[in-house]
Parts: structure tokens; sequence; C-alpha cells
């Protein structure tokens, strides 16, 4: 091999290495990317969930003060009768 050859040779291992590297930081900036868009969907389900259990614990709070009210109700209807 002469020296022009290695030259040569030595130069395109180094434009494949420059190349190499700039993939390398494309893909390190899409990883970035990727991380921060699953965090941001993650905490924005986490949100909605939260969200729909305190809707779920508001509804079920009013159907048990229905269903106590009613029973007690009945209840005392009944002992009303009962006691005529």
């Amino acid at each position: 091999m002469s020296g022009g050859d290695a030259n040569t040779a030595s130069g395109e291992i180094r434009e494949e290495v420059a190349a190499l590297r700039e993939r390398v930081a494309r893909l390190e900036e899409s990883v970035n990317y990727l991380r921060e868009y699953i965090s941001n969907e993650l905490h924005s389900s986490i949100d909605r969930v939260e969200r729909r259990v305190e809707r779920l614990e508001r509804r079920f709070d009013v159907y048990l003060k229905l269903f106590v009210g009613f029973f007690v109700t009945l209840l005392s209807f009944f002992i009303t009768i009962m006691l005529k």
C-alpha cells in the first residue's frame, strides 16, 4: 500500500467516523425527544386517571347517600307500619 492509498483510506475512515458520530448525535436527540414525549404522555394519562377516579368517588358517595337515605326511609316506613 502506497502512502497515497493509506492517506485515502485514512481519510475515508475519518469521514465514516464523522458520519457515524453525526448519526449517533441525531439518534441521541431522537431518544431524548421520545423520552420527553413518553414522560409527558405518561403524566397526562396519570392525571386523566386521577380525575376519573375522583369523579367515580364522588359518584359513589352520592349513590351511597341515596341508598342509605332510601334504606332509612324504607326502614322507618316499615317500623311505622309495625307499630300501628
